[in-house]
């Protein structure tokens, strides 16, 4: 019993020798362990001495041990500090430009549109009556635009006759505004400048007729008028019209009437003066006058074209214009409104200026000019004014929105640190001694008979004051 006790010793000790010897081998022969790659890689065995490794990003190489800028969209380029840093391509974010970013974020579109997105920028799906890059643009409010001509006259189709009651009645006007509207009322010189009274100036199409008439103030009195018409092609026919010089005119009538059609034969473009003396009382001194001004039609491309303005604004005038012309609605420029105004949606953020683009082939509708720190195609993005190291003398810098900040080390000042302090200021040297500015420190020399040693500012240099 005591031989097979030993026999079993013997036994599990070899066994034991064997299972141990066979795990150290298989630790041995383990390629992965300890981990070869580097800097964080995943090691993956290959048989029983092979291995790969499963690099981060940032990393490359058989063992991972070279560190890379992979951009995915844009460019690597080195900083200031010497690190790798991406650059990413418009449209695109995140540390490695690996992120496509959502431009409709901001919700850019208008009146319920759907905004839908894409790379570097987006499309706006636009409902029913709207329509524009931002479908900004109302059809209802186009309609209005079109119809509207305040402060001015629109044009007409058809010839219009205009009837003008000659006498003192509601027809009378004595100051600029007055006599010609308020296209400059926030002059308050122009809007108050007293004229010669006269009557209200007219602004006709070419092709209208006036009708002459007596008003209530003068018809029970007389039988009728005669007004002169002084052509535009008369020397000194505005100094005519002011003096009321009938001899420089030429008679509408050879007897009074209490009605006179002037027709377009008479109706020239440009300014026609029309005065009369009607008698003693009613007298064109007095300020029987009038002006009208004649003007085109420049509203169209073209004369075989029907349409005014594109539809898109007002054929249009007022008396500081020479013809009739368009002023296009929101959304809409160019001299016939056939243009798009693609920075009426004000696409620009952050007080940038923006500029429609004329024949880009790059597809730009419109450019953005960024204020100071902001960039991007919108100007959305604020700028790292730090990047460009601007503070000196090894400041550190603090970017802020539009703006940084350096804080000065010690001995220096100025917007960027540029600046050696001068600690001479005022002098601290005592009893005449002239004082030597250093950086963040100074020093005194003194005159015969004077010395001296002192700590000033807790500095760790005595400073000799000469006291």
């Amino acid at each position: 019993m005591g031989t097979n006790f030993r026999i079993s010793v013997s036994s599990c000790f070899c066994y034991f020798m064997f299972v141990s010897s066979t795990l150290h081998n298989v630790q041995r022969t383990n390629p992965c362990s300890p981990n070869p790659c580097l800097n964080s890689g995943l090691c993956s065995a290959n048989g029983s001495s092979a291995f790969s490794c499963q690099c981060l990003l940032g990393f490359q190489g058989a063992r991972c041990e070279k560190a890379v800028c992979p951009c995915k969209n844009g460019v690597c380029q080195t900083d200031s500090h010497g690190s790798k840093k991406c650059y990413c391509a418009q449209g695109y974010g995140g540390q490695l430009c690996e992120i496509n970013l959502d431009e409709c974020a901001s919700s850019p579109c208008r009146n319920g549109a759907t905004c839908i997105d894409q790379v570097n920028g987006y499309r706006c799906q636009c409902r029913e009556r709207t329509f524009g890059s931002h479908c900004e643009v109302r059809r209802n409010d186009i309609e209005k635009c079109i119809a509207d001509c305040s402060g001015g006259v629109c044009w007409q189709n058809e010839s219009r006759v205009h009837n003008v009651s000659w006498g003192y009645g509601e027809n009378i006007c004595n100051t600029q505004h007055s006599c010609f509207g308020g296209q400059n009322d926030s002059d308050a010189n122009y809007y108050d400048a007293f004229l010669d009274v006269q009557m209200h100036p007219l602004q006709i199409q070419v092709g209208d007729i006036l009708n002459f008439t007596t008003d209530y103030s003068v018809a029970p009195k007389v039988d009728g008028m005669i007004p002169h018409i002084v052509p535009v092609d008369v020397l000194n026919s505005s100094n005519a019209f002011l003096t009321c010089n009938e001899s420089d005119g030429i008679p509408l009538a050879k007897i009074p009437k209490s009605s006179i059609l002037v027709g377009s034969e008479t109706l020239k473009p440009g300014i026609q003066y029309f005065i009369s003396n009607i008698d003693a009382v009613f007298r064109c001194e007095f300020g029987l006058r009038l002006n009208v001004s004649v003007k085109y039609n420049k509203c169209k491309q073209n004369t075989s074209e029907s349409a005014l303005c594109s539809h898109r604004g007002s054929c249009y005038t007022n008396f500081s214009l020479p013809a009739f012309r368009c002023k296009c609605c929101g959304g809409f420029r160019g001299e016939f409104c056939e243009k798009i105004d693609y920075c009426f949606s004000k696409p620009c953020k952050n007080g940038a200026e923006c500029k429609n683009v004329e024949g880009a082939t790059t597809g730009e509708k419109h450019v953005c000019l960024c204020s100071a720190g902001f960039e991007g195609r919108d100007c959305s993005i604020v700028k790292d004014l730090c990047a460009s190291s601007p503070c000196r003398n090894e400041a550190k810098c603090f970017s802020k929105n539009n703006d940084f900040t350096c804080e000065c080390p010690k001995g220096y000042t100025g917007k960027m640190c540029e600046m050696n302090f001068d600690e001479c200021t005022p002098n601290p040297c005592e009893n005449g001694a002239s004082c030597v500015d250093g950086i963040n420190t100074f020093q005194c020399k003194c005159l015969p008979g004077f010395t001296g040693m002192t700590d000033l500012f807790n500095h760790s240099l005595s400073i000799l004051k000469c006291y």
